[in-house]
């Protein structure tokens, strides 16, 4: 272990035998920095999505009120004339 390998790198197979020399990481950093720009807009994406799902059904519930309350005028009204 003399050329400055440890047993962790060893053992997890991260150094060349030949040069005892680290591998070079299987994916490039610009490659990981490319794949977390896009994983970051699709979750801003999702976000977006959401918060207009969420504000449709709050139009829903208010709009399931709003016909709940009708509903009960008519029935009020149909009852009181009878």
């Amino acid at each position: 272990m003399s050329l400055g390998m440890t047993d962790g790198d060893q053992a997890r197979g991260n150094i060349n035998k030949k040069e005892g020399k680290r591998d070079k990481p299987k994916v490039p950093l610009a490659a990981m920095e490319k794949k977390v720009v896009w994983l970051e807009l699709v979750v801003g994406d999702w976000q977006d999505q959401f918060g207009e799902i969420s504000q449709s059904m709050e139009g829903l519930d208010v709009g399931l009120k709003d016909v709940k309350n009708g509903t009960l005028l008519v029935l009020n009204a149909i009852i009181d004339t009878q």
